[in-house]
């Protein structure tokens, strides 16, 4: 395998960012039907080192070991389905922000180095890229050589890093209204610090870490987003896709000029017909949180004109 590694033309993917929660696994659902585009998986995720050589055993052993779906919500879980990079770079590199759900005391430094590279040196960012790239090399091995479209949240923050490393690569980014995103990354923090923590942990601290998280990432991505070429950014809504998952996949192609719309069509019909009785999740609001998320998001909460839940 390290001599096709070695052999591929340099990668230029798909990039899908956005805040957690932002509807960034259900724009990646949609893009996913189309068949020319690869994708890390939860295998791929798992077994970072050992896939492609002992695939077979590893699914027999994994396979009846998964949950059914995602502790956050509904959505389905299985070997095959997408995964973010950052959980496979856990196998490579320290700059994986999953660290941050085993000890969330380090929340505030784990979150600056692993997802914003403060206080991270030129040699342990190019440490990083490097195994970061022999992932994606491999998996595109492993898919053929197809093009990888990729969903990885993380990378909302480090938009200068993927310009300088991927200068050929097309950014997707989806937002949605900030005070539902905070509500359900709450609710996300929440079951993945009762199931993986380390260490005791104040729900008021979450609760904070949360809304200033989303204020640093999201000011980064605003302060850089202007490095990616305007022929390769698109920045779409997550009610949109909701609304109409066709035309703003249509929307989508056009603007990146990604071939092979028309020829998807019928398999993506049918897949937002499948998803058409989803329900998402409700939250209360009540004045409190909606002055807090106010607070710490109200930039990005004018910025694309959302209004307070009812």
């Amino acid at each position: 395998m390290r001599s096709r590694i070695r052999a591929l033309a340099p990668p230029a993917p798909v990039f899908i960012i956005g805040h957690w929660r932002s509807g960034t696994t259900n724009f990646h659902n949609h893009m996913l039907q189309d068949p020319q585009f690869g994708y890390v998986s939860l295998l791929h995720s798992l077994v970072s080192p050992s896939f492609g050589t002992l695939e077979s055993f590893l699914r027999w052993l994994l396979k009846t070991r998964l949950p059914s779906t995602r502790p956050m919500d509904s959505v389905p879980v299985g070997l095959d389905e997408p995964m973010s990079e950052d959980f496979a770079m856990a196998c490579f590199s320290e700059f994986t922000h999953y660290h941050r759900y085993f000890f969330p005391q380090s929340n505030d430094e784990i979150f600056r180095r692993t997802i914003l590279f403060d206080g991270v040196s030129e040699r342990e960012i190019d440490q990083w890229y490097r195994w970061y790239d022999y992932l994606l090399r491999k998996v595109m091995v492993a898919s053929g050589g197809k093009q990888l479209i990729l969903k990885n949240p993380p990378h909302t923050g480090r938009i200068r890093q993927l310009v300088k490393y991927y200068p050929n690569a097309k950014f997707v980014h989806v937002y949605r209204n900030p005070y539902h995103v905070y509500a359900s990354t709450f609710k996300l923090m929440r079951k993945f610090l009762e199931m993986f923590s380390f260490q005791r942990y104040e729900l008021e601290e979450v609760e904070r870490n949360v809304l200033v998280d989303y204020s640093r990432i999201m000011r980064r991505f605003f302060d850089d987003e202007h490095l990616i070429p305007r022929e390769n950014l698109i920045q779409v809504r997550h009610e949109d896709v909701v609304a109409d998952g066709v035309g703003t996949l249509r929307q989508v192609y056009e603007h990146l000029r990604l071939p092979g719309f028309e020829q998807m069509l019928p398999k993506l019909g049918s897949y937002v017909d499948s998803i058409s009785d989803y329900q998402t999740n409700s939250y209360h609001f009540d004045d409190e949180t909606i002055a807090k998320v106010r607070e710490h998001c109200g930039f990005a909460i004018d910025r694309w004109g959302y209004e307070p839940p009812d």
